[in-house]
């Protein structure tokens, strides 16, 4: 009887720590679009489905103005 409450002890730790690395968070991810409408309501439904998931572990910046390389003309310095 006693082998048998071990196996279950051993069956519960294996499974806590399964259940623990699949709600590991993603480490960053960086989204830039340049539409004004349609793909902010896409990113909202993104972010709500990922803070239904992840609740505090993460956390999601919204940023506008973003000036990328080459994305807006720039003076060439010579």
């Amino acid at each position: 009887m006693g082998s048998d409450d071990l196996f279950k002890k051993r069956k519960g730790q294996k499974k806590a720590r399964r259940e623990r690395t699949k709600l590991q968070a993603p480490n960053r991810y960086l989204i830039v679009c340049e539409g004004g409408e349609t793909e902010p309501n896409y990113l909202e439904g993104i972010k709500r489905k990922i803070k239904n998931v992840y609740r505090d572990r993460i956390d999601i910046k919204n940023m506008i103005d973003i000036d990328i390389q080459g994305t807006v003309e720039t003076p060439k310095i010579w």
